[in-house]
This record gives structure tokens, C-alpha cells and sequence, in this order.
């Protein structure tokens, strides 16, 4: 693991004990493991007893270094043999391959000492790593005669990894220590990206490496008390790597409940008890001198019991700025001794600070337009820094929606959020108030400034999605000292052009995390449709109080008419959404995730905060369809298929098998294993006319189709009309209406069909029962007829 930085004030890296074993052979990565006497393959499939045929001698030899007990991993000889098998292979393998030069066993051992004085041995990939980062441009030089060479051994390597990994859930057992697969496993990351950036994406074979390294995941939501979906967004956005780099920055801000969180999605942060919200205290401008008070207490905290002076004749001020279509703009006042706030209406050419700030940090309220003295003086300081206005009397304006989003009445309120899009764009600066940041002193480092910010919570809110999206100026509010986002991309920008000395660190994909989830295609000629596709990935693991809230920040960030969305039921929010957009991507209608439950809208994701809906957004393409009044998606250009006879499957059918005419190849449908994806036993009920719609063209992977089954109720009911392409003379053409069923991925069984089968990455028991059931599928096959993708579609 040393190959990373550290962060401020932590003195080493997690100690990784190495495991002698057979020392390498240095005769190359590539056949070491036949050399060796290892069957890879039965190891891979978790049969440890025939990955070797000679145990009883290997051991002895394997083992005669870990005499020590101390050494064994956690006393299991198994798992110490074949950590010292993969670490060996690995470690002197890759390093041979890329330095092209012989690897001695003592490069990668580093001598230590305990804390009784007693010596052993450690695994380091530091002098190595900075000889090949040293060695960059000599390499690159002759890239093309070792880059497939080194993209077949990293690619090997996170498959072996990426299975044995597996096997811990499958087995309960462990086949590398955890330490060890993990300092692995940063390695083969490391170097895959390290390569991908040196020689570029275009040239280099990517492994796609993601292997869960379930330790360190039990150590994050056990040891460190992690929250399991903090977990994975930190692994999906960057990787083994940094999530060890994240796992090691010392705490900073309070700690949260995250017993209700899942891996996908956090529930700490949400407010959901506004009687019980509690605002949190500014120690430094607390007028509070009891000894030992924690300002938690509203009744007995003297800071918490004096209010901002002149509060409510302010409130009455900002509803009739609000009202009046402007934007009402807080300054404080000191002049007589307490705390008072000023309301300045913005006008061209003001300069002002939007906060942008998570509610659960205690600087909202959801029960008045009230906010504490001892806050209202902070913000004044950090605006007055911001704005570089230092000297007394200067006038340093902020907007809070505290303050300034009136709770009552309706009016108020809708045109105050109506305004946020002019708000947070008209903003002089928008800063970042995130309790992980501001409780921190400014790292020193950039690796550990990105990563801080990919990690505070501020990054998953939804709210604080648009705020960051349309601020001109974005910086984040540490302890002290804001920092700019400009200065990270200066960075990052500047770190492009010393790529072998800066692209193993955690700040390169933390920093393009942060970039991911603050990019928006703001050209004005852009389509309702086109902004839908820009910010699809910017809604990436974020959570929000209130789901409905999703339909508001969509209409802001899009350009919509919000007032129908306002007005509407929380229930219907998203409806309206939809409706609102008049025109959404074509490509929609394959996405997977939840839909309504509105009969008129189907085909309608019910949120874009589901991780199964923003997984894949939509392409990037110009095939857009029409949302009607009523909520019908129109649309034509769609391949489709006419399934009649088809008798709805069962939950024993794995898939349907189907004859495509005129070549009449096979293609089978699977039905997408998705959280509220109806599967074939919840049809039953809408099952009549079935015909299948399917994008054809898209091969996100090989041979594999995403697409739509539909029931049709038009009064074109026999196939012989649905599959003509009659001219309807001029006059508009009829549409087949139909209703949305379910999600399948349609896969083609094509020449390479078994032999893509068979090779499937994993080899456990469960995906030798899928390659069976594929192989040999048991489903019946059913008759199709082709509708003309010239005719027209209205999907409800």
C-alpha cells in the first residue's frame, strides 16, 4: 500500500506482513503458475484440494518460513500458502513485466520491528512503483512491444482476484489474508489506470477492475462504522485505492445512525422529525460562558435563548421581496451590541455568497425563518473572507434559504424556489458549508483535500446537486480557509501533463468524481430533453428528506415551468415532470430502475434516484419521443417484434427462446432481476397481444439488447395489421397503443454464443447452473413477426 500517500497526520500505512512462500522465478508473469504446480483454474472455482496434487510435500516447503505462528494467517495454512502463491506471482510477476528486468525477493520485503523490539517482515511496492514512475518516458518509448503483455497480466490478475474474492461469501472462508489482497488489488487497480492515462484510454485495453475486496469492506462498516452506502459510492467512484485512502484521513464532524442505511443509499442525513430538529451552535461566536454547556440544550444554553433581534419584522421584508419577484440578500449588524440582520433586494452588479449547506447540519430550520445569532455572525465572517471584504463597514451580502425561502405562505414559497436557478447563477460565489470540511483544517495535500470533499455528505444531498451545478465561482469551506473549486481543476488540468508522477493518486479520481457530479450542458440551444441527459449522472448516489423534492430539482436544473410541479400532490410530482418535459431521450424507454404505478405512465422511471435508474443514462443521441397531456409516450424508429401465441412463462422460465425472421436467428429474453421490475408470475393479469420493443442497434455489449415488453390494446388486435406498413394516405398514421409490461435484456444466440458462455468471467456454482440453463435452455421457443419500425407507438 505504499505506493499511496498519506494524508495529515497519519504516520503509516496499513502494515501488510509478507508471506514468504516459493520465491518467484522471474521467468515471466505468464506461465508461473503452471511452473509453480497450480491449476488457477480449480483455484478460481474455489476446489482448493485439486489446485495442487502435491499438498503434503508443498506445504512443508510453502510453510517452513512461517514457522512462527505469528506469521500464519490467523493460524490457516491454506490461506497463508495461497496469499504467499498469489502475492509471489503478483507482486515480482507485474514488476518484472513492466520494469522488464529481473525482480529480487528483497525489493519487496521491508524489515520492521514491533512494539516489544521482536523484527519481521512486511510487503512494500514504494521503490518499485517510484522506479517505474521514474522510468515512465524510457517505457513509453517502446510501449507498443510490452502494452498488450501488461494488459493480459492485469486483466488475469483482477479476474484470479475478483473470484477468490467471491469465494468468501460462497465458502465462508478466506483464500488470501485480507491485508495482502488488498495491497494486491490497489496494485493491479494502480497500475491498470496508470497505464490507461500514460499511454491513453483509445490505446490501452482497460481491465475494469472492480473487485469488492471484502475486507476492507468489513473494516470500513465494522471497525471505522461506516455508513454501507458511503461505502460503495467511495469504492464505485474510485476504486480499491481510494477507498484504503479514504479509510485511513482521521474523522472530522458527528458522528450519525446509519442502522437504516442500505449499500445503495443513505438515510442518516435525512430530516425527517422537524419538531425534533436541532440547530447547530457556532462555538466561536457563542456569547455562552456557562462552564461545560454543550449548546445542545434550547432551555438552558444562554446563546441558544438569544435570538437575532429584529427576526420577525425580517421575515415580513424577504416574503415581500420574494412576492415582488426579487431576491432578498442578509447582512448582519453588531452596532448596538446584539445581532441584527439587514435586507438589501439584489440589483445588478451586488456582490453576494449563496450557502449552499446539508439541513442535518443543523443550519436549516424547518419550523421558522430563523436562524441562531452565533450562525448569523459565522456566515458574515466567511462572506465577508470570501468576498475579500475585510474592513469595517463594507457591506457583505449572503443568501441563506433558512432566511430566505418563506416557510408561509405557498406563494412565497413556490416563487423563492422558482428564483433558485437565478439564485445560485446570479451568485458571486457559491460556498460549500459541509460539517466533515469545516470542522477540518485545510489538508496540505491535494489527494487529501479531493478526497475529503468526494467523502462529506454535502456530495450526496440532491438539493446541493443544483447548487453546485449553477454556481459560477464553487468553494468549499474548511476550517479557517475556503478553497476553490477552480484551484482543483487548475490541478488536475496542470496534473495531465506529469502523468507518471501524479496518476496513482487518490486526487485524480477523486477530482473527477466531483467534476461527474457538477457537470451540466448549460448551452442555451439545449433541449429539455438534452439537459434531462446531462445531469442524469450528477443524481449518482444522492438522497434527499423528501422524494418528491427529485421533481423540483429536475424542473430547476432543466429550465421547466416549476408552477405545475409545485402545485402538484407529492404523490404526482413526477408525473407532472414528465409531462412538463413535453419531450424526453427515445433511448428512456430501455432504461431499467423503478416506473410508476400510474396506468397512463408505465413507461415513466418513478425516480431517478434509484441506483438501478442512474446506472446507465441515457444515450447520447438525437431519437427523442413525445410525452403527451395525458402521459403517453410517443414515438416511431423501434425495432419491434409481434410474439403471438406467446403463453405468458413462468417463475421456472429462466428466459423465452425466439426465431427472428427473415435470417431467423435465436435470441432468448430475459426478464431484468431489477427492485420493481415486474417478473413473468406478476403479469398474469396484463398478459394479451405481447409484442417485443428492443434497440437493436445499442450493443452496449457484445450481442447482448435492452428492451421493453408491451401488451398492445389497440383495436388492431390481429398481427396482420400490426405488421403492415400500409401508406395511410397522407393522413397522419394511426399509433399502436400499448401498455408497458416489463424490462428484459434480449441476448443473441449468435455464432460466438457457447464460446462466450463458457468463457464467462466467474466459476462458481451458481453461474455453472446459469451456463447450463443457457446452454441447454429448457424454456420453450416462441413464433414472432416483425412490425416495421416505420410505424408509430403510443407506450402508456
Amino acid at each position: 500500500m505504499d505506493h499511496l500517500p498519506l494524508p495529515d497526520n497519519v504516520d503509516d500505512h496499513l502494515i501488510v506482513p509478507y508471506l514468504e512462500g516459493i520465491p518467484y522465478d522471474n521467468q515471466g508473469f505468464l506461465g508461473y503458475d503452471i511452473r509453480a504446480g497450480w491449476d488457477v483454474q480449480r483455484l478460481r472455482q474455489g476446489k482448493i484440494l485439486d489446485a495442487r496434487q502435491d499438498w503434503d510435500d508443498y506445504h512443508r516447503v510453502a510453510l517452513g518460513s512461517h514457522a512462527d505462528a505469528r506469521y500464519l494467517a490467523d493460524g490457516n495454512p491454506f490461506e497463508t500458502m495461497i496469499g504467499s502463491f498469489i502475492q509471489n506471482w503478483f507482486i515480482y510477476g507485474i514488476f518484472q513485466v513492466v520494469l522488464k528486468r529481473p525482480i529480487h525477493r528483497e525489493e519487496a520485503v521491508l524489515e520492521r520491528s514491533d512494539l516489544n523490539g521482536v523484527h519481521f517482515k512486511c510487503l512494500t511496492t514504494k521503490a518499485l512503483f517510484q522506479e517505474f514512475t521514474s522510468r515512465a518516458h524510457e517505457l513509453a518509448a517502446t510501449y507498443k512491444d510490452w502494452m498488450a503483455t501488461v494488459s493480459d497480466c492485469l486483466k488475469r490478475c483482477a479476474w484470479i482476484l475478483e473470484d477468490l474474492d467471491t469465494w468468501i461469501d460462497d465458502m465462508d472462508e478466506i483464500l488470501v489474508p485480507g491485508p495482502t489482497y488488498l495491497a494486491l488489488a490497489s496494485l493491479v487497480q494502480t497500475m491498470d489506470e496508470y497505464n490507461a492515462l500514460w499511454f491513453g484510454v483509445e490505446n490501452y485495453p482497460l481491465t475494469a477492475h472492480m473487485s469488492r475486496a471484502r475486507w476492507l469492506e468489513q473494516h470500513v462498516t465494522s471497525d471505522l462504522e461506516w455508513c454501507p452506502a458511503r461505502k460503495s459510492r467511495i469504492h464505485a467512484d474510485v476504486g480499491i485505492s481510494g477507498l484504503y485512502y479514504a479509510s485511513i484521513i482521521p474523522k472530522t464532524g458527528r458522528e450519525a445512525d446509519h442502522t437504516a442505511c442500505t449499500g445503495s443509499m443513505c438515510l442518516a442525513y435525512n430530516v425527517s422529525d422537524n419538531a425534533a430538529y436541532l440547530q447547530c451552535h457556532q462555538n466561536a461566536f457563542c456569547r455562552c460562558d456557562v462552564p461545560g454547556c454543550l449548546h445542545d440544550d434550547p432551555k438552558s444554553c444562554p446563546c441558544r435563548m438569544s435570538c437575532i433581534e429584529n427576526i420577525g419584522n425580517i421575515g415580513e421584508r424577504i416574503r415581500h421581496v420574494v412576492l415582488e419577484g426579487g431576491v432578498p440578500l442578509i447582512s448582519t449588524d453588531r452596532s448596538n451590541g446584539s445581532v441584527s440582520l439587514k435586507i438589501t433586494p439584489f440589483k445588478a452588479g451586488l456582490n453576494y455568497v449563496a450557502i449552499s449547506h446539508v439541513w442535518s447540519d443543523g443550519m436549516g430550520n424547518p419550523l421558522q425563518n430563523m436562524i441562531l445569532s452565533c450562525q448569523a455572525e459565522y456566515l458574515q465572517q466567511c462572506t465577508c473572507e470570501v468576498l475579500g471584504l475585510l474592513q469595517e463597514g463594507e457591506a457583505a451580502h449572503f443568501w441563506l434559504d433558512t432566511l430566505c425561502v418563506p416557510l408561509t405562505p405557498d406563494s412565497a414559497r413556490w416563487a423563492a424556489i422558482e428564483g433558485m436557478h437565478r439564485i445560485y447563477s446570479n451568485a458571486t460565489t457559491v460556498l460549500v458549508l459541509a460539517e466533515e470540511l469545516m470542522t477540518c483544517a485545510l489538508p496540505s495535500s491535494i489527494d487529501e483535500i479531493v478526497m475529503r470533499i468526494v467523502q462529506c455528505k454535502w456530495m450526496t444531498r440532491l438539493w446541493t446537486m443544483q447548487e453546485g451545478i449553477l454556481a459560477r465561482n464553487l468553494m468549499f469551506q474548511f476550517r479557517g480557509k475556503a478553497i476553490p473549486y477552480s484551484y482543483l481543476m487548475k490541478w488536475h488540468n496542470q496534473s495531465l501533463k506529469r502523468i507518471p508522477q501524479v496518476s496513482h493518486r487518490p486526487a485524480h479520481k477523486g477530482y473527477d468524481t466531483i467534476s461527474s457530479r457538477l457537470s451540466f450542458e448549460s448551452n442555451p440551444n439545449n433541449t429539455p430533453a438534452d439537459r434531462l441527459r446531462s445531469f442524469w449522472w450528477s443524481m449518482r448516489h444522492r438522497t434527499t428528506s423528501r422524494l418528491s423534492d427529485q421533481a423540483i430539482c429536475a424542473g430547476i436544473l432543466c429550465g421547466l415551468d416549476l408552477s405545475r410541479i409545485l402545485a402538484a400532490p407529492s404523490d404526482q410530482k413526477m408525473a407532472v415532470l414528465w409531462q412538463e418535459f413535453k419531450q424526453v431521450p427515445l433511448s428512456m424507454l430501455w432504461l431499467t430502475g423503478p416506473r410508476m404505478q400510474t396506468d397512463s405512465m408505465r413507461w415513466a422511471p418513478s425516480t431517478l434516484l434509484d441506483p438501478h435508474t442512474w446506472a446507465v443514462p441515457p444515450k447520447n443521441t438525437t431519437s427523442v419521443a413525445r410525452v403527451s397531456e395525458e402521459g403517453g409516450l410517443y414515438f416511431s424508429g423501434v425495432e419491434a417484434l409481434a410474439l403471438p401465441g406467446l403463453k405468458r412463462p413462468t417463475s421456472n422460465d429462466r428466459f423465452v427462446a425466439i426465431q427472428v425472421p427473415p435470417e431467423m436467428g435465436t435470441y432468448h429474453i430475459l426478464i431484468v432481476q431489477d427492485p420493481g421490475n415486474p417478473q413473468w408470475d406478476e403479469l398474469e393479469a396484463h398478459w394479451s397481444n405481447v409484442a417485443l420493443l428492443w434497440d437493436k442497434e445499442a450493443q452496449p455489449i457484445i450481442e447482448f439488447f435492452p428492451g421493453v415488453l408491451v401488451s398492445v390494446v389497440t383495436e388492431e388486435r390481429d398481427y396482420a395489421s400490426l405488421i403492415s406498413d400500409t401508406d395511410f394516405g397522407g393522413r397522419e398514421e394511426r399509433p399502436i397503443h400499448a401498455n408497458w409490461l416489463t424490462q428484459v435484456t434480449i441476448l443473441s444466440q449468435g455464432e460466438n454464443w457457447r464460446e462466450m458462455v463458457a468463457n464467462f468471467p466467474a466459476a462458481g456454482s451458481e453461474t455453472d447452473n446459469s451456463v447450463s440453463d443457457m446452454l441447454d435452455p429448457a424454456s420453450y421457443s416462441a413464433e414472432t413477426l416483425v412490425i416495421p419500425a416505420t410505424r408509430h407507438w403510443c407506450i402508456s
